[in-house]
């Protein structure tokens, strides 16, 4: 915690999201980051779960544009205003911010729609339906929208891809780089792709999902055979092997 004077406290923070809207002025979280500019550790989770309220605020990130892209700079700018009086955050975070955001709330969106949209309803019958925290000058742009024949079409697209999604993850909301992190605290070292990959898609019962099994399979042999192949293998081989006796 970052105290109004830019002193860094071991005290404990806020634990909630609620706590940190509360947090008094001048008060900021201070985030660690990997060299990917990823948070990482407890303030991460922390953080993340502040971005999930902030994209559904209406107020700061407006429901009406048909995508994050489109929505002004000057939105953007305060967001990022808002965010680092919060928390603590290196410039290396600035994009991880912003892509958490659009992912949040286009999430968002999609919730509103799943809530207040059924099979059969015409635009103008969602449209009168309009949630109690949305401003209804947005909520009209956002169910025109929904009713486009664009909307239509990424809709079928975003369908279609989790149809084909058939290895989900079990890391559940801890992000990998987190996870990272944690290996390499208790471990020492960074996890390997096959060792990652075995950590990410398995069970508490510590059994794989079955499409999850065949690939950290084909991925273990993969990584078997280049170690067995690698220069330095082969080197180390040629040295270990026995030479034949002269006569």
């Amino acid at each position: 915690m970052q105290d109004g004077f830019g002193r860094v406290r071991p005290r404990c923070g806020p634990t909630v999201v609620r706590d940190v809207w509360q947090m008094r002025e001048g008060e900021r979280i201070v985030v660690e980051c990997n060299q990917l500019g990823q948070p990482i550790k407890k303030a991460a989770c922390l953080l993340t779960s502040f971005l999930g309220t902030v994209a559904r605020r209406p107020q700061l990130c407006p429901l009406g544009y048909a995508k994050w892209n489109d929505m002004l700079p000057t939105y953007k700018v305060e967001l990022l205003r808002v965010i680092e009086s919060k928390f603590v955050l290196p410039p290396s975070t600035h994009d991880f911010v912003m892509k958490s955001l659009n992912r949040k709330w286009k999430e968002y969106r999609a919730q509103l729609k799943k809530d207040y949209m059924r099979q059969g309803m015409t635009e103008e019958e969602v449209a009168r339906n309009c949630p109690p925290d949305v401003p209804p000058d947005q909520w009209m742009k956002l169910v025109h929208y929904w009713f486009s024949e664009r909307a239509q079409t990424y809709s079928a697209i975003g369908r279609a891809a989790r149809a084909a999604q058939s290895v989900p993850h079990t890391s559940g909301s801890k992000s990998y780089a987190r996870l990272r992190q944690e290996f390499v605290d208790e471990h020492g070292r960074e996890p390997g792709k096959v060792e990652f990959y075995r950590m990410t898609h398995t069970h508490q019962d510590g059994i794989l999902f079955e499409m999850s099994r065949e690939i950290y399979m084909r991925g273990l042999h993969l990584s078997l055979r280049s170690m067995t192949t690698s220069p330095q293998h082969l080197r180390s081989r040629a040295v270990s092997r026995p030479r034949c006796s002269q006569s």
